[in-house]
């Protein structure tokens, strides 16, 4: 499946996703996956906080991808992005 494929909405409809998709929560995704754990082991058994909150944040977003590829039809982001920059846009004064 394209990552560009959409399923189209009708006017004003607007699915919302699970709130562990909207917002990280660093115990959601504290325990380390094999990748950090190799570099724990490699380090001589821990890393500095900030480095296992990054993990804990890349894990977050992995996961995250991994669910709007399977919810293509929730994938709200670019139309937030795209408000988002249109609400930020000065208007020219010309009168």
């Amino acid at each position: 499946m394209s990552s560009s494929w959409r399923l189209p909405r009708r006017a004003g409809s607007r699915i919302e996703p699970p709130a562990w998709v909207r917002v990280f929560e660093l115990d959601r995704w504290d325990e380390p996956d094999e990748h950090e754990q190799r570099m724990v082991d490699g380090c001589g058994g821990s890393l500095p906080e900030e480095i296992h909150r990054w993990h804990a944040e890349r894990r977050w977003h992995l996961a995250r991808n991994d669910w709007y590829k399977a919810h293509p039809e929730a994938d709200n982001r670019l139309e937030e992005m795209r408000s988002h920059i249109r609400a930020r846009r000065v208007q020219p004064d010309i009168f």
